[in-house]
């Protein structure tokens, strides 16, 4: 049945700038289940939204889950959630660590679904011919149009659906092309607002553009003090023609108002000197550069010098730069004369470096009205990032703590960024807190191992079999010692040493065998790679590896067959 096939049409761009038109059939089904219990259309999933306690469902958008993935994480009572296929496709593009959050949620316990919406015959919009996939347009017509299927499917069970989207504006513009007047849609505000008097911590979670709608004095006219970044067609126009430059920038520890850039296309580092030549950017962002004329070069002494240098490539961006030509030739030849080092701007940010911060506050300011909010300073643990403004009525809970935070925008008439609050880590000065910080600084995984990963694991009381022993060397009869220290659980490695015949000495190494449980392309062996290494700090480790593993089945412990 033509009617049941689709097509997915994607033009791409190349590194050469030619532009190649992909077609992907697509198929479409109509027995695609909802997920929702309480439905007699459809044949239920194993997993399935049990609405009996509250009889709503909640359909995010992408703009939601990229802006408020913390809300949705810390919140526990927000279940019954159905996330779309193309909202998930867009997380994945935008954030990677908001897409490993979000399918965390959606393989753990809460009630979460997801819903291949451009897979089902009623949800499907035939594309047009775009340079992007989900172009705004597209992106906008597919959420809506799932959204009200879910509505108009489960309207005979007087089932809520809520539309969830990020702003006021974003949530017009739905009501606005909405063609089933009974799909309800809230902004994050209006989903806070709701649940507020019940769950009055709900606030915390929410992003720095949650705040400003609420009426606390924050509307005060202020100046601009950075220069608006360049749009993305003026900026790659000057990629092309040796206007900017391209890299990552790194920032300087002994003094985060100094940077520089590696610039593609010169392989000369370019110094950025000053916040206002900064221009918004942070550490590992990857930039767009103007190089300032040669009055405002500098010499090496009047830097400081303690910039790291970062060997990895600028993020994924790539762009065609065959067109420079000879304004690079002219560059590098005053690059090659001059005695001073090159300095530049930052024109824009192509890409943030993805991050939390750990900090604490360091100044405090109650704002002139009753509503409770305090506008609080954090200062950041890594001295290369600057303040960062964060808004809550929790003031006297965080003050004195270790405290997680993210950034949501800097606009240019904020000396630092805004962010929003994540978590409480503990007391400021307690060694447990400030290990906890220094794993976090340096992007060590110390979540718990999630449900997908601890399905790939045997049980504690697993045996070899008789099988795997009659193809292995069996060393059981020798005396074999460990040489980790005493009271150690993850015995990894072990040696022995014997006498051979001929007088000569034979020292056996013995590493525990992990492949056998570890299977290539596994959850468990994802993870590991992700993880990377087990990390040891004074009181404490961080496994790279479940317990059962580290502990047990893998743990060379004596008198235990292994």
């Amino acid at each position: 049945n033509s009617n049941m096939k689709g097509q997915k049409v994607l033009i791409v761009k190349t590194r050469q700038n030619k532009l190649i038109k992909k077609v992907y059939e697509q198929y479409l089904r109509r027995d695609i289940s909802c997920g929702i219990s309480t439905c007699f259309a459809c044949d239920q999933p194993i997993k399935a939204i049990s609405i009996e306690d509250n009889n709503t469902v909640y359909i995010p958008d992408d703009l939601f889950f990229v802006n408020q993935m913390d809300l949705v994480e810390n919140f526990q009572f927000l279940q019954n959630v159905v996330c779309l296929q193309t909202v998930f496709n867009i997380v994945k593009q935008e954030s990677g660590e908001k897409s490993k959050t979000l399918q965390d949620l959606l393989d753990g316990y809460r009630c979460f679904y997801l819903f291949p919406n451009e897979h089902h015959a009623d949800c499907y919009i035939r594309p047009n011919s775009q340079i992007q996939e989900y172009n705004t347009q597209r992106k906008t017509q597919l959420i809506l149009k799932a959204a009200e299927y879910y509505a108009a499917h489960l309207e005979v069970s007087n089932t809520r659906v809520i539309l969830l989207t990020n702003t006021e504006e974003d949530k017009e513009k739905y009501l606005s092309l909405r063609e089933a007047n009974f799909l309800e849609v809230q902004s994050a505000f209006n989903y806070i607002q709701d649940h507020s008097q019940d769950y009055p911590d709900l606030m915390e979670y929410s992003s720095f553009f949650v705040w400003t709608q609420l009426p606390s004095g924050m509307g005060e006219e202020k100046k601009p003090i950075y220069e608006e970044h360049v749009n993305k067609e003026e900026m790659e126009d000057g990629l092309r023609k040796g206007k900017y430059f391209y890299g990552k920038i790194m920032i300087n520890r002994l003094d985060n108002t100094q940077g520089s850039v590696k610039a593609r296309g010169l392989n000369e580092e370019i110094f950025i000197i000053g916040e206002k030549n900064l221009n918004r950017s942070l550490n590992q962002d990857v930039v767009a550069i103007q190089i300032l004329p040669e009055t405002e070069w500098v010499t090496r002494s009047a830097l400081l010098r303690d910039i790291e240098e970062e060997e990895e490539e600028a993020a994924s961006y790539q762009l065609e730069v065959s067109e420079q030509g000879a304004n690079i030739e002219v560059l590098k030849k005053r690059l090659a004369q001059s005695k001073k080092n090159p300095t530049g701007k930052v024109v824009s940010v192509i890409k943030r470096h993805e991050r939390s911060f750990c900090g604490s506050i360091v100044k405090e300011e109650t704002l002139m009205d009753d509503s409770g909010i305090s506008k609080c300073t954090i200062s950041p643990y890594d001295s290369r990032y600057p303040q960062i403004e964060m808004m809550t009525k929790k003031y006297e809970c965080l003050a004195g703590k270790r405290i997680v935070v993210k950034i949501d925008q800097w606009d240019i008439y904020s000396q630092i960024p805004q962010g929003h609050f994540v978590r409480i880590i503990g007391d400021e000065g307690s060694i447990t807190v400030e290990s906890e910080v220094i794993l976090l600084e340096h992007n060590v995984e110390i979540r718990p191992f999630s449900k997908s990963v601890l399905n790939c694991l045997p049980t504690a009381k697993w045996e070899i079999p008789e099988s795997e022993i009659a193809k292995r060397l069996d060393l059981r009869g020798f005396n074999i010692c460990s040489i980790d220290p005493p009271g150690c659980k993850d015995i990894d490695d072990a040696l022995h040493c014997r006498t051979l015949p001929n007088g000569n000495y034979e020292v056996g190494v013995h590493i525990a065998d992990v492949t056998y449980f570890v299977k290539a392309q596994s959850e468990l062996d994802k993870e590991a790679a992700r993880r990377c290494t087990t990390v040891y700090l004074v009181e404490k480790r961080t496994d790279m590896l479940p317990q059962v593993l580290t502990e047990n089945l893998c743990s060379l412990r004596s008198n235990v067959d292994r």
